[in-house]
C-alpha cells in the first residue's frame, strides 16, 4: 500500500529571521587585540628583514674591505704621515771600502838629531809650533862646535899668512932676489892652507852652521862654544825629546825634534786581501774623516802594499792627500772608498725605504689609486746616500721612504 508522505519537520535554524544569517560583529576589545597582534607580527617580520639586510651589507663591506695580500689601503690622514719620493736614476760605481788613518808624509818629514855633544841651554820650539827653514830649535854648549870654530879661525889665519908669503917670494923671484924653490914651497904651503880652510868651513856646514854664520865667524874671528840647532825644513814641530839642562850626545839614535810639512799628508788604509787585487795605483779615493763630518777629501792611490799582514790579512794602500787648510791631523781615523770602476746609472732609493727580511728586500709602491703595493726588489751598490735597485723598480715610480715598517705591520693579517 502506498506510503503516505510525511511532511518534513521544520528546521530550528529556518525559524530565524533571514537577517540573522549574517555573522554577528566581534566585540570592540577583541577587535583591538586582533589588530595589535597583526601589527606586532608585521613589525617582527620587518625587524627580521632589516637585520638580515644589515648582516648581508656588513658581510659585503667586510668582503670588500678585506686586505689583499701585498696591498694596503690607508686613509688620507694616514697617508699624509708617510714620507714618499719618486724614484730617479743616479750614478753608481764599484768600490772597495777600507778603514784607515791620516799619517804624516814621510817624504816631507824630518827628524832633527844633534851633531854635537853638549848641554842644552835653551829650547826654542815646542810641539805644535810652526817653524821655517833655518829657525833655531835649541841652543847648547858643545865642544865640537868650539873645536870646529877654532879650526876655521886657525885655518883662515894660516891661509892669510901663506898668501902673503907666497906673494913676497913670488916678487923676490921675479926680481932675482929669491930662488924658484922658495917660491914653489910658498905656493905649496898656500895650497895646503887653503885646503885646510875649505875643510874647516865644510865641517861647520856639516854641523849645521849656515853660510852666513861662517862668514860672520871669519869676519869677527871670535869663537863661541854656544850654538843652535836649526830646523832644516818649513813645517810643524810634531815631536820634541829634549829639555833645558839636558846633556845630549852626538850620534844618539833619539831625535831631538821631528818637523813635518803638513801641507800634504798620507792616508794609510787597510784593504782586505780578497779586495786588494782590484786596487791599483792611480785610482781615486773618496775619504770620509770621522772627526771632520762634511769635509770629505779626494786623493789618488800612490802605492799598494806588496805584502799581506799575516795577522789581519790586510794590505796597506797609501795615498797622498792635499791638506792646504790644515784640517787633517796625523792619527785621525778615516773611512776610504776606493773607486774600482767607472760610474753607471741605475734607479736609486734611500736605504730607509727598504724593508729587509733576511736575504729578501722589498719596498712599498704608491699606486695612482692610493693603494700601497708591496714590491720585491734586488739591491746592489751604494753611493753613500742612495742604494742601487737592480730589479723590481723603475724610474718615475713613487715609493714610501719613511714609515715602511708601520705599513708592514698594518699589512699583517689579524
Amino acid at each position: 500500500m502506498p506510503r503516505t508522505p510525511v511532511p518534513d519537520r521544520p528546521s530550528h535554524k529556518m525559524q530565524d529571521h533571514p537577517s540573522s544569517l549574517q555573522r554577528r560583529a566581534l566585540p570592540a576589545g577583541r577587535q583591538i587585540r586582533a589588530l595589535m597582534i597583526v601589527a606586532l607580527l608585521a613589525a617582527a617580520v620587518l625587524v627580521v628583514w632589516m637585520l638580515a639586510a644589515r648582516r648581508s651589507a656588513t658581510s659585503a663591506n667586510a668582503a670588500a674591505a678585506a686586505p689583499v695580500a701585498g696591498q694596503v689601503r690607508l686613509s688620507r690622514e694616514q697617508l699624509s704621515t708617510l714620507g714618499t719620493a719618486t724614484v730617479a736614476t743616479t750614478a753608481f760605481h764599484d768600490a772597495v771600502i777600507a778603514d784607515g788613518q791620516i799619517a804624516v808624509d814621510a817624504d816631507t818629514t824630518t827628524q832633527v838629531f844633534s851633531p854635537y855633544s853638549g848641554r842644552v841651554l835653551r829650547v826654542m820650539a815646542g810641539i805644535g809650533d810652526r817653524v821655517s827653514s833655518g829657525t833655531p830649535l835649541v841652543s847648547l854648549d858643545a865642544s865640537e862646535n868650539l873645536d870646529a870654530q877654532s879650526a876655521l879661525v886657525t885655518a883662515l889665519a894660516q891661509t892669510r899668512l901663506d898668501r902673503v908669503i907666497e906673494a913676497r917670494r913670488h916678487a923676490a923671484y921675479d926680481s932675482h932676489g929669491g930662488s924658484l924653490q922658495d917660491w914653489q914651497q910658498a905656493q905649496a904651503d898656500l895650497t895646503t892652507a887653503e885646503a885646510t880652510l875649505l875643510a874647516a868651513r865644510g865641517r861647520l856646514r856639516v854641523l849645521g852652521i849656515s853660510q852666513a854664520q861662517i862668514q860672520a865667524l871669519e869676519a869677527g874671528g871670535i869663537v863661541n862654544p854656544s850654538t843652535t840647532i836649526d830646523s832644516p825644513i818649513t813645517g810643524l814641530v810634531t815631536d820634541r825629546q829634549v829639555g833645558p839642562g839636558q846633556v845630549v850626545q852626538a850620534g844618539d839614535s833619539t831625535a831631538l825634534f821631528t818637523v813635518a810639512d803638513l801641507s800634504r799628508v798620507w792616508l794609510l788604509c787597510a784593504v782586505r786581501d780578497v779586495d786588494a787585487a782590484a786596487v791599483e795605483p792611480g785610482q781615486t779615493i773618496l775619504i770620509h774623516v770621522q772627526a771632520l763630518p762634511g769635509h770629505d777629501y779626494r786623493a789618488t792611490v800612490q802605492s799598494v802594499g806588496a805584502e799581506v799582514d799575516a795577522t789581519t790579512h790586510r794590505v796597506v794602500v797609501r795615498a797622498v792627500v792635499p791638506n792646504t787648510d790644515g784640517r787633517l791631523k796625523p792619527a785621525m781615523l778615516a773611512t776610504s772608498e776606493i773607486l774600482t770602476s767607472a760610474d753607471s746609472r741605475s734607479p736609486g732609493i734611500p736605504e730607509s725605504a727598504i724593508v729587509r727580511e733576511g736575504d729578501q728586500a722589498h719596498v712599498w709602491v704608491v699606486r695612482p689609486d692610493g693603494v700601497l703595493q708591496e714590491r720585491v726588489i734586488r739591491t746592489g751598490r751604494s753611493n753613500g746616500t742612495l742604494t742601487e735597485v737592480r730589479q723590481g723598480l723603475a724610474a718615475g715610480e713613487r715609493i714610501v721612504t719613511s714609515g715602511s715598517l708601520f705599513i708592514d705591520t698594518a699589512a699583517q693579517p689579524e
